[in-house]
């Protein structure tokens, strides 16, 4: 969601749909919707209240399913991380930049190479 700031006459801050816009336009979402700012506002901060009426009925439970929500995100970037450290390591020997490869040898190089095999000044 981004803000926008909608203003005919008054002062109206919005949030619009972030998928919307994205190119081409209109193909992850088919209209850009929108929402006032004070009624996400209001749902903020009713979710707070919700979560702290819940955390202060068992301090204890709360605290481990945050603690078990945290290790899993933790194992799951972890996981990502590995995985793409193993494909850039296959990968990474595949590409050679051109400033690094072996330039092919010029017809002169390859004559004077084979004069040097075979021992003619």
């Amino acid at each position: 969601m981004y803000i926008q700031r909608i203003s005919n006459g008054k002062y109206v801050p919005m949030y619009h749909c972030g998928n919307y816009p994205k190119v081409p336009v209109g193909t992850l979402c088919q209209s850009a919707h929108r929402i006032k700012a004070d009624h996400v506002m209001e749902i903020v901060s009713k979710t707070i209240k919700e979560v702290l009426q819940y955390a202060s009925l068992d301090k204890e439970r709360f605290a481990e399913e945050i603690q078990s929500h945290i290790e899993d995100r933790q194992t799951e970037t972890l996981r990502n991380r590995r995985n793409v450290w193993r494909y850039a390591k296959s990968v990474s020997g595949e590409y050679i930049p051109p400033t690094m490869a072996e330039k092919e040898p010029t017809p002169e190089e390859l004559e004077e190479m084979r004069k040097e095999r075979i021992g003619v000044p």
